[in-house]
């Protein structure tokens, strides 16, 4: 009689330890799942982070593409002619010629060639010209240079390839 109160008495116990059991198990799995999501949700905001980091920097660089641009706008021919009389005159350098010599097309900026022909008193009036080319605000840049003796009075007959260099809209 006493078992049997005693299996009367604990009877509903078994079925509930088996419902809270089963309800651990499932919690356990809700909570394994949501960490996963966390844990997903992090690596993604990580991954935005990055990702804004990169588009901020870029839009930087666009900043300074920009602001760059008008130093390498496609000058005109006659236009890169005067200003290398300008500079062979301050100088004291004589121009005996100046023609193009092609353009080239490149993946993002265009090359203009211009051969010249110029007669310099001395290597100094020379080297204050091609200085002049090279510090000029539109972007020039001497590519060859051949330097030759006159023969009177010290004078340089020199002939060089001019490059001007333009960015492609």
């Amino acid at each position: 009689m006493e078992l049997t109160n005693q299996v009367n008495k604990y009877k509903n116990l078994i079925p509930n330890i088996l419902v809270i059991g089963i309800c651990l198990l499932i919690a356990n799995n809700i909570y394994k799942k949501q960490n996963k999501e966390i844990e997903d949700l992090k690596y993604r905001i990580e991954s935005e982070t990055k990702k804004n980091q990169i588009i901020k920097q870029i839009s930087e660089l666009e900043n300074k593409v920009a602001y760059y641009r008008p130093l390498f706008r496609r000058p005109d021919s006659g236009a890169v002619i005067s200003n290398v009389t300008a500079l062979a005159q301050s100088a004291n350098v004589k121009i005996s010629s100046i023609r193009p010599a092609g353009e080239q097309s490149l993946n993002y900026y265009s090359k203009a060639s211009f051969e010249l022909s110029v007669i310099a008193p001395s290597y100094h009036n020379l080297g204050r010209f091609v200085a002049g080319i090279e510090s000029f605000s539109d972007f020039y840049a001497v590519q060859d240079i051949t330097i030759k003796s006159a023969g009177q009075k010290g004078e340089l007959i020199a002939t060089l390839r001019l490059n001007v260099i333009s960015i492609k809209e």
